[in-house]
């Protein structure tokens, strides 16, 4: 039986990609958007608060992913879906200053 080295090559790429995905889905880095396990929202105070509760985060394993920033909106978006969100002014306002908490397992 024949087969093309160029589908043996494909093959062998797609099942690199396959055991490198399923690697950082197993040590709760997975880049794609699936298995989605949801997520949490967390709504800062102040900028200074949000800066704080990503560091600790981080300090725990909980590592910044990206940031999405805009119109006075500010977003951390956490490699565990987990999301710190600094509302402007105008909406604190409307919600009477509330904010949130976030709890952390510790081992």
């Amino acid at each position: 039986m024949f087969i093309p080295v160029w589908l043996l090559v494909v093959l062998g790429i797609l099942v690199a990609l396959f055991v490198v995905w399923a690697m950082l889905a197993v040590n709760g880095r997975n880049p794609l958007p699936f298995p989605d396990r949801g997520s949490r929202i967390f709504a800062a105070s102040s900028l200074e608060a949000k800066e704080a509760v990503v560091a600790l985060l981080a300090r725990h394993g909980v590592h910044e992913r990206f940031r999405v920033d805009s119109s006075g909106i500010h977003r951390s978006i956490m490699w565990d879906g987990t999301i710190v969100n600094l509302s402007p002014d105008v909406v604190r306002a409307k919600l009477d200053g509330a904010s949130s908490c976030i709890g952390l397992v510790q081992r």
